[in-house]
């Protein structure tokens, strides 16, 4: 079961967050992904039973690198085990900013002001 990790600072790295939850169960997998202030992540329980007590016990009261972190489930599926896939598009050896398909969309919408 995944949870969604939010606050976390910027400088905090996968093995922060492994320190963290290890004791509540058997980590599947662990995430870091960059915001614009904050970074967030994915923590992937083998067991529903371990994601809910680190809910419990992790969401508002325990801080990482200054910041108490906020813990949730994830919404939608879990991830894929493949971490090189695009989260836009599903095909490897890009990352969803760097996504063709992201700028394709983008330019087809946009339409200059004519002055």
């Amino acid at each position: 079961m995944a949870l969604f990790i939010g606050r976390l600072q910027t400088d905090v790295r996968p093995r922060d967050l492994e320190d963290v939850f290890y004791k509540y169960g058997k980590i599947q997998r662990c995430d870091i992904k960059h915001g614009r202030s904050f970074n967030y992540g994915f923590v992937e329980f083998e067991d529903k039973r371990d994601a809910e007590d680190a809910i419990r016990e992790v969401n508002g009261k325990v801080k990482l690198k200054g910041s108490k972190m906020v813990v949730e489930w994830a919404k939608g599926n879990s991830r894929r085990t493949n971490s090189n896939e695009c989260y836009r598009c599903g095909r490897e050896g890009h990352w969803a900013r760097d996504c063709h398909e992201r700028r394709r969309s983008r330019s087809r919408s946009y339409s200059p002001r004519r002055r």
